[in-house]
């Protein structure tokens, strides 16, 4: 909605895990993928200036937006001095924002512009640099943080300056939890410690720095009248803050890449310990075959919004959580699986599952694909050109008595059969089957032979299938001419697909944790 329409959108994307795929996906805008473990500002600002073609590299990050149609042209429109290399604007908050973060923004962006700095500060928040600079200096993909500031202190040292608009204006929202917010200022810390190596932060520093902080953020809020609603979050923002500030001066040798992930992505040791622990004694399951790079194998998990046997069963209630959880945590569970997505046209969901699955994405159903006559394979093949995998493993949120184990071994089942192009989950039944017609399907009438005796038939259970792209294409069916069966036990296997059958497996949940416990 600028005014001003000469210019390219690019979005660099390090895992996104909620909508900002399909948002990006509406728009023309230049969409390119970095994986999370290389992850750092500087790298993503680098991939993204790399990939422009413009003389000037605008930044603003996803959780700000201009407040007016002429925010780029302010922007941009200091540069008319030749020796301007960067242009940053100016932040505000809103209702939702910290009031320690308020205190902040007046502080650090004021109400009048600044044609040439010769100090570093500034801000890639909000922010323009000059191409030709960059192509000379790129960013520090090594720092935690600050590589604005970084940035800035060494074209100055060159001879260029930087310049302050107040008149391009981005409304910055964090919504941080305390976890984010103390690590986002232990890095900055870190960073901060680099680039200033003459600098310091005691324990002195934080007891005076903290203290003082909280005495005038309480006046200051006396002052607007909400000092009773604000004493308690100013002192525990202002303490995530400080005790992160601290953290990052006194940390001491090499950023390890788990830490470094753990800045960036918190909880994502955790996480990832938690997976590995999983799978440590399972001897069971195999590494792929030597000499063989692991494919990279995604799950598609299809969660339409209504239903017709069993309404909402997807999101319903399941021995106390929503039905959902129970295979999505079991794919996240499984050591072979690297992305899971759900393909779903349920705003609920695509609100929930983000939420609380900080490794599961989702792909928006089009309106064309969501009525219940749609085939299955039509809705695969719709996601098969959304996400890139070497194979892709599909299963249901009505399989809550799934185990990652099984499906690790089916997964390592097909790897190892090189003669194979797909797998479908199958359960053995041995009993008397009859045509339509009164004819026996699999005995003799005349040979009555124990149900245990007779030659099983094999039901496609709808619990895993495996299966590549190529497959699926060409016979625009998830199995393809030489599958292999993996053979479940009914139990185990037990799909949801109407109100009885919601009943018998919550009760055969209930009874395994039983056995568990």
């Amino acid at each position: 909605s600028q005014s001003r329409k000469d210019i390219e959108v690019i979005v660099v994307d390090s895992g996104s895990t909620d909508r900002t795929l399909n948002i990006v996906n509406q728009y023309p805008a230049n969409l390119i993928h970095i994986p999370p473990e290389k992850f750092s500002f500087g790298h993503a600002l680098n991939v993204g200036c790399a990939q422009a073609r413009g003389d000037y590299l605008v930044f603003i990050s996803a959780h700000c937006f201009p407040v007016n149609t002429s925010w780029l042209d302010n922007l941009v429109r200091m540069f008319e001095d030749a020796n301007v290399a960067l242009v940053y604007g100016k932040q505000v908050g809103d209702d939702s924002t910290r009031f320690f973060e308020h205190r902040i923004f007046d502080r650090l962006f004021p109400d009048f512009p600044i044609a040439a700095k010769t100090d570093p500060f500034c801000n890639n928040a909000n922010c323009a640099i000059r191409r030709e600079v960059w192509e000379k200096w790129p960013y520090d993909e090594e720092l935690t943080g600050l590589e604005d500031i970084h940035w800035a202190k060494r074209v100055i040292t060159k001879g260029y300056v930087i310049a302050y608009s107040n008149e391009a204006s981005v409304i910055h929202l964090h919504d941080e939890t305390p976890q984010q917010r103390y690590n986002r200022y232990k890095r900055e810390a870190m960073a901060l410690r680099h680039i200033f190596p003459e600098s310091h932060f005691s324990l002195l520093d934080f007891i005076w720095f903290y203290s003082s902080s909280c005495v005038l953020d309480a006046i200051s809020a006396a002052g607007k009248g909400v000092l009773i609603r604000k004493l308690s979050e100013i002192f525990r923002c202002r303490w995530d803050q400080f005790t992160g500030t601290l953290a990052g001066y006194r940390f001491k040798g090499t950023l390890a890449k788990e830490m470094k992930m753990q800045l960036f992505y918190p909880g994502y040791s955790q996480r990832m310990n938690g997976v590995n622990a999983s799978h440590s004694d399972n001897n069971s399951v195999k590494s792929p075959r030597p000499n063989q790079s692991r494919p990279k194998i995604v799950a598609l998990v299809p969660m339409r919004a209504d239903s017709k046997r069993v309404p909402n069963k997807n999101f319903r209630l399941f021995n106390g959580k929503p039905l959902y959880w129970y295979i999505l945590n079991t794919l996240l569970s499984c050591q072979y699986i690297e992305e899971v997505y759900v393909n779903t046209n349920s705003t609920l969901l695509m609100e929930e599952i983000p939420r609380n699955f900080d490794r599961v994405r989702i792909i928006q159903r089009p309106a064309d694909l969501c009525a219940d006559t749609v085939p299955m394979n039509d809705i695969l093949l719709h996601d098969v050109n959304y996400v890139h995998a070497d194979w892709y493993l599909q299963t249901h949120a009505t399989n809550p008595l799934l185990k990652p184990e099984s499906i690790s071994r089916a997964i390592d089942m097909l790897l190892n059969s090189p003669e194979n192009d797909s797998l479908f989950s199958v359960t053995p039944i041995q009993t008397r089957f009859w045509d339509k017609n009164g004819f026996p399907v699999n005995h003799d009438p005349n040979v009555l032979l124990r149900t245990q005796d007779l030659p099983p038939l094999m039901e496609e259970n709808s619990n895993i299938y495996i299966f590549q792209a190529e497959t699926l294409k060409k016979r625009r069916n998830r199995i393809g001419e030489k599958p292999l069966m993996f053979k479940l036990s009914r139990e185990e296997a037990w799909d949801i697909d109407e109100e009885l059958d919601f009943q018998i497996a919550e009760f055969l949940h209930t009874q395994i944790r039983r056995t568990e416990d």
